[in-house]
C-alpha cells in the first residue's frame, strides 16, 4: 500500500469512503485494519456533539470528525471545516460528497495569529496528516504558500455566534491558533467542549494547557494524544 498509488473506496463506520493508503497513516489504518486509533475519541464526540447546532473541526484532514458531525448534530446543526493542504481539502470535499452531506462548510485556509501566507511543509509524503505550519519540524522540507486567517476574523465572517463543539489537530500549531481567539473573542463564542491535539505541544510557544485551565477549562478525557476540556459555567 505504502509504494503504489491505488484508491481504495471503503465503507467504514457507515461512512462511505474514498482512502489514498500511500499518502496518508489513517487512510491506511482503514484500509487494512477497518479500524482507526481514535475510535474511543470518536464515541466520545459523536455523544458530545449529539443534537447540538455547532461544530468547528480545525485541521480537518479527510473529514471523520466533520462527517460524525453531520450525522449526530441536529437537522440545522452547523459545521465548518478548516484544511489548507489543497489536496487533503480535495480529499474532504470527496468525502462529503460520498456521503450526501451538505451541512459542512470546507475553508481551504490555515489557522493563526493575523492575516497573511505561511508555508505549510509536507512533513512526511507517506502521511498527509502530518503536514504542519511549525518551522521547526520542516526544514528542508517541501513546503507550498497557504493563507493564514485568524479563528475570531473567520468565525465571524461566517456568523457564527456561539461553538458548541471544536477539535483542533495542527501539528504543534494549536497555541498560535487559540491564544490569540481567546484573547479576541467574548466569552460567548469559547467552545464549551474543546479536543486539542497534544503531540507535539513541546513546539508551543505558549502554555496552551496551563492557559485553558486559567479560563475555565477542565480536562474531561486525556491520552497520549489529545485532551478534551469542557468549559465551566
Amino acid at each position: 500500500m505504502r509504494r503504489t498509488t491505488e484508491i481504495a473506496d471503503v465503507v467504514y463506520d457507515g461512512f462511505r469512503l474514498r482512502l489514498y493508503p500511500s499518502e496518508n497513516t489513517c487512510d491506511m489504518e482503514i484500509c487494512l485494519y477497518q479500524k482507526h486509533s481514535e475510535e474511543d475519541e470518536f464515541r466520545l464526540f459523536e455523544t458530545e456533539v449529539s443534537g447540538k447546532a455547532t461544530f468547528v473541526d480545525i485541521g480537518a484532514n479527510i473529514g471523520l470528525y466533520s462527517l460524525r458531525a453531520a450525522r449526530a448534530m441536529a437537522p440545522s446543526g452547523r459545521v465548518i471545516a478548516f484544511e489548507p493542504d489543497c489536496r487533503t481539502a480535495q480529499k474532504l470535499r470527496k468525502n462529503l460528497e460520498l456521503n450526501d452531506v451538505c451541512s459542512v462548510e470546507v475553508v481551504e485556509k490555515a489557522l493563526g495569529r493575523e492575516a497573511g501566507e505561511l508555508q505549510l511543509y509536507s512533513v512526511s509524503k507517506k502521511n498527509a496528516g502530518r503536514n504542519s505550519l511549525r518551522a521547526e519540524i520542516g526544514k528542508r522540507r517541501p513546503s507550498r504558500t497557504v493563507q493564514v486567517v485568524p479563528l475570531f476574523e473567520e468565525l465571524t465572517k461566517h456568523d457564527f455566534a456561539n461553538v458548541d463543539v471544536m477539535k483542533i489537530d495542527v501539528e504543534g500549531f494549536e497555541d498560535e491558533v487559540l491564544v490569540p481567539f481567546f484573547e479576541t473573542a467574548h466569552r460567548n463564542l469559547w467552545p464549551k467542549y474543546l479536543m486539542v491535539e497534544v503531540v507535539l505541544k513541546h513546539l508551543w510557544g505558549n502554555d496552551l494547557i496551563a492557559k485553558l485551565e486559567m479560563l475555565g477549562y477542565e480536562r474531561v478525557f486525556e491520552n497520549s494524544g489529545n485532551i478534551h476540556f469542557r468549559l465551566l459555567g
